[in-house]
């Protein structure tokens, strides 16, 4: 049995997935997206699986982890999940969705399609004997060969009382559903609750009972909950991340943890009045754990849209339209610094030496991390940008690079020296030991005897910079710019990255991460580019 189970192991793990760029290993993607509702729930011997609108999850038994199923969902082109079935006697999985019915092996890549003359839509159930697939259509039984997708004739004797039917909110298990005795964890306030149809809007649409004795419950808006050994009591398993729309800003803080928000503002170019601040969550990425964070409701922390997030010790630091929100992490206490701005709305913020620089919409403000506090007598090189509107900031070595609406500009922290090196305007900069790269119309070169040279011609929301490479979204794609050779490579959800809309893109020399309209991914592009 441990040899089958090292076998077993070692060929899943070997699951190619064919993108437009790569044949890629299904662990290159890291894909963490909530869904909207569970409809079916399936097990192997390693694994449970959901189905869910926007695709397949995956519950590793060993490891008692949850992830987004590459491999499952990537070529099963389907809008809408009915039944979704793992059949142990063939090693197949089969799917009947909004256009058709589709199974494949268990270690196969793509999904093959059935051939079977009926509606999907009318089929009410889908199970197995040994050697048969069985499909419930039309108050009519029919009989599939497992491997072929071919409907066979079955013996005149066989007796339907020995299918094994799967487990869908459409079939015998969704009408069958009872949970009331089972008691789940409630996130919002830590208690245990009854988790009934009569909870707000959030009920139970199917349940299973898995070969370990675990009961698995999904909702109807995404939820998935499990009890352990038989026990009435259990908890919420995050499919991949909380209920998140859209995902604009990430950021890592070096301490193992990821800052998550949205910034409605960036989205599309206004913000609602709110009473509140979007929340902020975060994810320890190596237990996978979230934490929701929103400001208290009063009226210094209204109409609060995040720009940027940085973090120095205990400290979340927080540029928003309405000013600088601060976040003590450890007891979650908030304050905010408006008061003596030159504009509360903050666009950027680097860190050097102790202080803090605040990129506003009339000047550069400072604030000292020893004790949070707003410097009011700014040197003279930082005050000449008062009133000026800034748009980003940069720190390389000793310098503080200022992009505005004057031009682009580099300040000598030590000798207070301003040096203007360029009057063009630009959005963004990204600075390294060799490149000085600037966003406006496409991506700008800046030499050492201040030339640009224009690298990238497309439009550019943001970019991030590694090396010799750029990762750009232009929100509707990601491109991988090599600055050598000025290859590119495109990428989208025929790669792997969720959602139709790109936020947010961020890279270090292994990974790079994005923000969609369906969650986020990360991609270890080192094992392609070099």
């Amino acid at each position: 049995m441990r040899l089958v189970s090292l076998l077993f192991i070692s060929v899943t793990n070997l699951s190619i997935i064919f993108g437009q760029n790569f044949s890629y290993s299904e662990d290159d993607w890291e894909i963490y997206s909530e869904p909207d509702r569970i409809n079916a729930i399936t097990e192997t011997s390693w694994e449970i699986y959901f189905a869910a609108d926007d695709g397949i999850y995956r519950w590793d038994k060993f490891y008692e982890t949850m992830e987004y199923s590459s491999s499952m969902s990537r070529y099963l082109d389907a809008e809408m999940i009915y039944h979704f079935y793992y059949d142990p006697n063939s090693d197949y999985f089969w799917v009947v969705h909004n256009d058709g019915i589709s199974f494949k092996s268990s270690i196969a890549s793509y999904w093959q399609t059935a051939n079977i003359s009926v509606s999907s839509r009318g089929i009410k159930d889908i199970g197995s004997t040994d050697g048969i697939i069985w499909i419930d259509y039309a108050n009519t039984y029919i009989a599939v060969d497992p491997y072929s997708g071919v409907e066979i004739t079955p013996e005149e004797n066989f007796n339907p009382d020995f299918i094994k039917w799967g487990y869908s909110q459409y079939g015998r298990a969704g009408r069958d559903i009872e949970v009331d005795e089972y008691f789940f964890q409630d996130d919002a306030d830590d208690d245990n609750y009854l988790l009934n149809p009569r909870r707000i809007r959030q009920k139970p649409v199917i349940s299973m009972q898995d070969s370990d004795g675990r009961l698995w419950v999904g909702t109807n808006l995404g939820q998935i909950y499990m009890s352990k050994n038989y026990s009435p009591y259990g908890t919420q398993i995050y499919m991949g991340m909380p209920d998140i729309d859209f995902i604009t800003e990430i950021y890592n803080d070096g301490y193992g943890n990821w800052w998550i928000t949205d910034n409605e503002y960036k989205r599309i170019g206004y913000t609602k009045i709110r009473r509140e601040m979007s929340p902020i969550y975060q994810w320890r990425k190596d237990s996978n754990e979230w934490f929701e964070f929103i400001a208290e409701n009063t009226e210094r922390h209204r109409d609060i849209t995040v720009n940027k997030m940085i973090r120095s010790g205990y400290y979340l630091y927080i540029g928003t339209l309405n000013g600088l929100v601060i976040l003590e992490i450890l007891e979650k206490e908030w304050t905010n610094i408006t008061e003596g701005l030159n504009d509360p709305a903050v666009w950027d913020i680097v860190e050097k030496s102790g202080k803090l620089y605040l990129a506003t919409a009339r000047g550069i403000d400072i604030v000292k991390l020893k004790n949070n506090s707003l410097i009011t007598n700014k040197p003279q090189v930082i005050s000449e940008f008062d009133d000026v509107e800034i748009y980003d900031l940069e720190v390389l070595n000793d310098f503080l690079y200022v992009v505005c609406k004057n031009g682009v500009f580099k300040i000598n922290l030590k000798s207070e020296e301003v040096i203007k090196l360029t009057e063009k305007v630009f959005r963004s900069i990204e600075c390294t030991d060799d490149y000085t790269l600037l966003t406006g119309e496409g991506i700008w070169k800046l030499g050492e005897d201040n030339t640009l040279e224009q690298v990238y011609v497309y439009d550019v929301f943001k970019m991030s910079v590694s090396g010799f490479y750029v990762w750009i979204t232009d929100m509707d794609q990601a491109v991988l710019l090599n600055l050598k050779s000025g290859q590119t490579y495109y990428y989208n959800s025929l790669d792997g990255i969720p959602g139709n809309r790109i936020f947010e893109i961020g890279c270090d020399e292994a990974w790079v991460w994005f923000g969609t309209d369906r969650g986020m991914a990360f991609y270890n592009w080192s094992r392609y580019h070099q």
